[in-house]
């Protein structure tokens, strides 16, 4: 978190072994610095470590001593404080640290340990910031200390560095400064999983679904071994839009979930639902994914009605028309499940007393709405109520414009209709027309049209 900005000497001081190591290190050094500056600091070093920072070892004037330059006694002084807080004397490293900083202002390792060892002190923070106002820990601690983040020089920072401010931000309550950081972090990130997460929890605070999407994508391809939180993550932001994304990232993220969480029906549930959108090869998969929902306690609409529809297309009518059945036990009334039943019926052969029964009922509840008229047109036809058949087709093309799918398949029925009434040159008349505009139009209608306008073709020949 940010706030390990302010904590410098609790989080780097070396440990004992640290102090030790660099003492024998610095024992085989010795006979090699004869003389100058890095010999008597090292001398002065190794007896404030063996007598434990006391006595005349944590004389100042002595560490001053060591040094000519400026930069020289920062450093000896450096050295001090390191000793004064392993010996537990933080007072008093404070004040060495402020007299290091006078020497050498431009050091914002110095500055950091003063700010440390200052309990944060605003003027301390304040100082460092001008004189280091390119060190990220300083600017880190400056935002602590005044709850307050300066977002205008905010670019120059690492992602790492922006994305510990934006956390603390959003803690804080500042959404809004948080989410200017995360727009300068994300783009140079280079695989840091953390920066992805905080832009795509920034993303949503401005519904900003592109952003989330980048981030969280990122956020997976950054992990070596994914977790099931960043999986669904992604599924819920491509569940968040106007619709549902069905490309293959979003099948990959609930396979994935899948998976990792087995007992969990709600994916089976999701990813059949994808694969049912996707169409064609994935409709055999969409079924098993629903079934497996289903067996396991799911009893939503969706899940009846994908599982129903993937089992219609495939050709197992007593499966769809089972599923429906059970549905319409659960959902009495459903106006969408009945119209899937009369329209799997309509489909299915040997359904005729069964459809003749219900389509009365669907007469009633449908109003005027057009999907719902496409299937009653279709029952009428499947039914050999063709003059029934051709006032609902009225009605639909009164409402539709031409080309459309409704349109399509309106014509359709009635091209089917004339066939079974034994005129083929009426229907491939009908036909070739709305062949002739059926860009957009779903494959199935397609290729049933092309199946009847074959027909059409064989009889025209046989007369």
């Amino acid at each position: 978190p940010a706030e390990l900005s302010t904590k410098w000497h609790h989080l780097h001081l070396p440990s004992e072994e640290d102090f030790a190591a660099a003492a024998a290190a610095i024992k085989k050094q010795l006979p090699l610095l004869k003389h100058g500056f890095a010999n008597k600091m090292n001398r002065l070093w190794l007896e404030c470590y063996e007598k434990k920072s006391t006595g005349k070892s944590v004389l100042i004037n002595r560490w001053l001593a060591c040094g000519e330059t400026a930069e020289e006694k920062a450093t000896s002084l450096s050295q001090l404080v390191l000793h004064l807080c392993r010996a537990g004397m933080i007072e008093r490293a404070r004040n060495v640290a402020g007299m290091a900083v006078r020497f050498m202002p431009q050091s914002p390792m110095l500055w950091r340990m003063l700010i440390s060892l200052s309990d944060a002190d605003g003027n301390v923070v304040d100082a460092a910031r001008k004189f280091c106002p390119d060190d990220e820990e300083i600017w880190l601690a400056d935002m602590v200390v005044t709850k307050n983040a300066d977002t205008e020089s905010a670019s120059k920072f690492t992602p790492a560095a922006l994305t510990r401010a934006a956390e603390y931000l959003v803690r804080m309550g500042q959404n809004d400064k948080a989410v200017k950081l995360m727009r300068y972090a994300t783009p140079k990130a280079r695989g840091l999983l953390p920066v992805y997460i905080m832009g795509s929890r920034c993303a949503r605070f401005v519904d900003d679904r592109k952003w989330a999407l980048q981030c969280t994508r990122k956020a997976v391809e950054s992990s070596i071994s994914p977790s099931v939180s960043l999986y669904r993550k992604l599924v819920e932001i491509k569940s968040g839009g106007d619709k549902v994304d069905t490309d293959t990232e979003m099948v990959a993220a609930l396979t994935n979930i899948q998976e990792q969480d087995p007992d969990n029906p709600l994916w089976a549930e999701m990813l059949g639902h994808v694969r049912y959108i996707r169409g064609g090869g994935n409709i055999l998969e969409a079924m098993y994914q629903m079934d497996a929902a289903i067996e396991n306690g799911v009893t939503s609409r969706q899940a009846f009605i994908v599982a129903s529809e993937s089992a219609r297309q495939l050709g197992n009518y007593e499966k769809a028309e089972a599923l429906l059945e059970k549905a319409m036990e659960l959902y009495k009334g459903d106006i969408a499940i009945l119209n899937n039943y009369i329209y799997t019926l309509s489909v299915a052969p040997g359904r005729a007393e069964k459809l003749a029964a219900y389509i009365p009922v669907f007469e009633k509840v449908i109003a005027d709405d057009t999907a719902m008229l496409d299937t009653l047109a279709f029952a009428f036809v499947a039914s050999g109520k063709y003059q029934k058949a051709e006032k609902v087709i009225d009605r639909i093309l009164k409402k539709v414009p031409e080309s459309g799918a409704s349109w399509f398949r309106a014509k359709m029925f009635r091209a089917e209709i004339a066939l079974r009434l034994n005129m083929p040159k009426r229907a491939n008349i009908i036909l070739t027309q709305i062949l002739s505009k059926s860009w957009g139009i779903s494959n199935e209608d397609v290729l049933r049209a092309n199946r009847l306008l074959e027909e059409s073709k064989e009889r025209m020949g046989d007369e």
